[in-house]
């Protein structure tokens, strides 16, 4: 049980890696961000779907449960959409500090909807998230919070409503075929959304980088079903801090690979305390 914990959790943390950069990548040289999330979403969905066939295919029949899937997906439909936006606009060691406080916005929701009893070490974990979050946009006494920062913040707080939907929904599903739904409905509604159109489509494609679009779908949707397996294989007092060395690994992929060495220290130090904080609130 511990060497499939040790495999699932150092699988998920380089998938979830290559992923974040690879779909960084993705919107730069993109003038239709809404076509470009339908495809992404899209191709991850019918790649998880692919994946459904190597685990026990169960479905439920109450009618409630597809409801909360639907509500959830809409909320994921808005984080994905947004999500896009804002990997155009900040690199991608910035973009996986922003996408920490899903760990502080699930905490309050499990304190208000949940009735979870107020532990301080969980609060101060939560507030540390969000301190971290602040400062990285703090430079000599001004803040450079712009739009695309606070879009961040917004698809964070739509994916973790959408998450905190699914935490006890998903396990009436086989698992990666029901990730795969999570993915394809909310590319719909963006499609209808978007009014996207076989025209777009094709003039999206011919853009993008087909390697790097092929590299972005199979690592989103093997990093989501590998954390998945990480918590099914670990304690969650473990498995949430050591995800959060996500923040550090992209941000040293940054400074090697992509040779972005601005506020390296500044970053690194956001990062520990960032890990410090999921830390406190998994105890």
């Amino acid at each position: 049980m511990l060497i499939s914990f040790i495999f699932w959790i150092i699988l998920h943390l380089i998938l979830s890696v290559i992923a974040n950069q690879t779909m960084t990548l993705l919107p730069k040289k993109s003038n239709d961000l809404g076509t470009l999330a339908f495809l992404v979403e899209i191709g991850t969905g019918v790649f998880t779907l692919l994946l459904s066939i190597f685990y026990k295919f169960t479905i439920p029949t109450n009618i409630s449960f597809y409801a909360l899937l639907i509500l959830s997906c809409i909320f994921y439909a808005i984080s994905d959409r947004a999500n896009m936006t804002v990997r155009k606009r900040v690199d991608a060691g910035t973009f996986s500090i922003i996408s920490q406080t899903s760990t502080f916005f699930l905490t309050i929701l499990g304190f208000i909807f949940l009735k979870e009893s107020f532990v301080l070490t969980k609060f101060i974990g939560a507030f540390l998230i969000i301190f971290s979050n602040v400062f990285i946009f703090y430079e000599k006494d001004k803040f450079k919070i712009n739009k695309y920062v606070l879009f961040g913040f917004l698809a964070r707080l739509s994916y973790t409503i959408g998450l905190f939907l699914d935490i006890n929904n998903s396990k009436n599903f086989n698992i990666a075929f029901y990730i795969s739904l999570t993915l394809i409905i909310p590319s719909i509604i963006i499609y209808f959304f978007e009014k996207i159109n076989t025209k777009k489509i094709k003039k999206e494609i011919k853009k993008i980088n087909k390697q790097v679009y092929l590299i972005s779908i199979a690592s989103w949707s093997t990093s989501i079903i590998s954390g998945l397996m990480a918590y099914r294989f670990g304690p969650v007092s473990m498995v949430a801090p050591i995800t959060a060395l996500t923040v550090i690994l992209n941000i040293i992929y940054d400074y090697f690979l992509n040779k972005r060495k601005e506020n390296l220290i500044k970053k690194l130090i956001i990062g520990i305390v960032i890990i410090i904080g999921v830390i406190l609130i998994s105890y």
